[in-house]
């Protein structure tokens, strides 16, 4: 983790503000930068649809409302999000954005081992949950269309999910430890992590905890990578996963076709299958993050005892 956190100086136009402050408004941001973000694309969006709508008229209306209000675009949006942070971070903090821990070194064996981890970690956790009758296989479809929109739609969920590291994990996070070391850092980007999805459909005590604990767990998987692109592979793969190939809903989010479906048993309890936010509003899926999480630590003690740093 020694990349990440090894510059404080690149936090130095915040110095003379207060901890509290600084924190609060870290936080606030976030938020801006979500809002803002979402409503340049929406009206750039709007702007192209009224365009088309001008110029060729109803029938091909119909066609693009359907583009317009697709997965592919919805996911898209957060790039507009990420945009605003890059820009602020070039031109208000005056630093690289390779700061942000997007470092070139081996940049796509780490988007890779972390798309690899997001993917064994959320299977693990549906086949628990199956397992003990909370949710059960019911269709698959190999049908060529599927597969298309499938494969396509996979750099969305990074787009998505790297956007949403990108703001917590790869600029909130060094910011909080700058002033209240790591610890701190972690829980409080995770806390933030967790209340950003406050306003999603079926949210209970549960995903919220969960999303919380994914965020702790994310955030230690960067720090013992010591960049960004580990957690946006693990980030997007398991949206990715759990939407597009078990054809779960994503948050409370149904996210289109996938190769697979799996059904929430109905007289299973929420806790266990997680009720209609998804398999990541199920108790079990928090005890999998735990362990994940105390798995993550384990390897970061080695691998500071190896290095000898603390």
């Amino acid at each position: 983790m020694k990349k990440m956190l090894s510059n404080p100086k690149q936090f130095e136009r915040y110095h003379r503000w207060p901890t509290w402050l600084l924190v609060l408004l870290g936080c606030g941001m976030i938020e801006g930068f979500f809002f803002l973000g979402t409503l340049i694309f929406g009206i750039i969006v709007g702007i192209i649809f009224w365009g088309f709508l001008l110029v060729f008229g109803q029938l091909q209306n119909a066609e693009l409302s359907k583009l317009v209000y697709s997965l592919h675009v919805e996911l898209l949006a957060f790039a507009s999000v990420a945009m605003l942070l890059l820009a602020w971070v070039k031109w208000v903090e005056k630093r690289s954005i390779v700061t942000l821990g997007f470092y070139k070194e081996k940049w796509f064996k780490e988007l890779l081992l972390g798309f690899g981890l997001g993917t064994i970690q959320f299977s693990l956790s549906l086949l628990l949950v199956c397992l003990l009758g909370g949710s059960y296989f019911q269709t698959v479809d190999f049908s060529a269309t599927t597969l298309l929109f499938v494969i396509s739609i996979i750099p969305f969920w990074l787009i998505q999910g790297g956007t949403e590291e990108l703001l917590t994990r790869g600029w909130l996070l060094p910011l909080i430890n700058s002033r209240l070391g790591i610890s701190a850092a972690v829980g409080l980007s995770s806390l933030l992590f967790g209340l950003i999805h406050l306003g999603n459909d079926h949210v209970t005590f549960l995903s919220i905890l969960d999303l919380v604990l994914s965020g702790i767990m994310m955030a230690l998987y960067m720090l013992y990578r010591d960049n960004l692109w580990s957690v946006v592979g693990l980030h997007g793969a398991w949206n990715f996963v759990q939407g597009n190939i078990y054809g779960i809903e994503v948050s409370g989010k149904k996210t289109g076709p996938s190769i697979f479906h799996f059904v929430n048993n109905p007289n299973a309890p929420d806790w266990l299958s997680g009720g209609y936010f998804g398999t990541e509003g199920s108790l079990i899926t928090c005890l999998v993050e735990v362990c994940f999480m105390l798995g993550i630590l384990y390897l970061i003690k080695r691998q500071q005892r190896q290095t000898g740093s603390v």
